[in-house]
């Protein structure tokens, strides 16, 4: 009868609203977005700022047959390619097929998050290794690079600079932690430099090593620098010019400018370990999707590091 329709009806319609879940989201102030709780408490690490914020739009999720879980429009969409599912959610079961696709979809989807943690976890992991980020540099800036010269106190100067022409300067007063009357002179290939008073390096004459790679370099009323940074000898010896190997000297000079005292032995290794890098690098170019992760290539990856990590 009538009565009996309308309470099947009426049964119908709650069991279905019971297939419909609202999520309370707030306006967060700094974007003007509305978030759920958990959004909150991920990016402010607590509840005050959800509690002061102001009430907005609920999230709506449905409940889907498949898995019995709830999920919003935008995911019934990726998983079914369209809205009649999210429409007559909670209603028919789902095929076979699309329930195994929609679980074989969220699997791929974990599994993508889990590789792409992992990748991102391997990419940082000599964040904090400053050294290596100045081989980089070397790498990359190559042969921009500039010798520094610190005279003694007796003013005595080094015989490599004695046919140069003047490129140093006095650092102004409390700039560089040293002496003022301390003159600090740069040399490019080239000849004499100079740091651009804008320079964060203007004034300093203190030096941990005697080399500066740089970027740009303009000529005014001297030739300036107007941005560099202190690098290290083996920045240069492993990502710089060609080397010459002088076992009876004990050296090893780079493009045969910029000369070190080298024992043999190391030497030797440091010519090993540069084949290594060059060979690493053409098998990146040759094939971009190559990311180093075998054991051989991941053992020089970690050679370089800890050897910039121990100067």
């Amino acid at each position: 009868d009538e009565r009996g329709s309308r309470s099947s009806t009426d049964s119908e319609a709650a069991a279905r609203k019971m297939r419909v879940l609202w999520e309370e989201r707030r306006i967060d102030v700094s974007d003007g977005n509305a978030y759920t709780r958990d959004s909150f408490m991920e990016v402010y690490g607590g509840l005050k700022e959800w509690d002061a914020a102001e009430v907005g739009k609920p999230l709506e999720r449905r409940i889907d047959p498949a898995d019995g879980n709830a999920y919003t429009r935008e995911d019934f969409i990726e998983c079914y390619g369209g809205l009649k599912e999210w429409k007559k959610a909670g209603g028919e079961d789902q095929s076979a097929k699309k329930r195994e696709k929609m679980m074989k979809m969220r699997a791929r989807t974990a599994l993508a998050e889990a590789e792409a943690f992992e990748h991102a976890n391997a990419m940082d992991e000599n964040k904090d290794n400053l050294r290596l980020l100045r081989a980089v540099l070397v790498a990359g800036l190559y042969p921009n690079v500039v010798r520094i010269e610190v005279p003694s106190k007796d003013k005595s100067k080094d015989s490599s600079s004695s046919s140069s022409s003047s490129g140093g300067r006095k650092p102004p007063e409390g700039r560089g932690g040293g002496d003022s009357k301390v003159e600090v002179k740069f040399f490019a290939r080239s000849g004499a430099v100079d740091i651009h008073p804008a320079s964060v390096l203007w004034g300093e004459s203190m030096f941990r090593y005697p080399f500066l790679i740089y970027h740009e370099k303009v000529k005014t009323s001297k030739v300036y620098l107007r941005d560099a940074t202190m690098i290290t000898p083996y920045s240069l010896l492993l990502f710089g010019g060609n080397i010459m190997v002088s076992h009876a000297e004990g050296s090893v000079t780079v493009d045969n400018w910029i000369k070190f005292n080298v024992p043999p032995a190391h030497a030797v290794l440091i010519h090993k370990l540069r084949l290594e890098i060059a060979s690493l690098l053409q098998r990146k170019i040759e094939d971009p999707a190559f990311n180093a992760s075998d054991v051989k290539s991941a053992k020089v990856i970690q050679a370089v590091s800890q050897l910039m990590k121990s100067e």
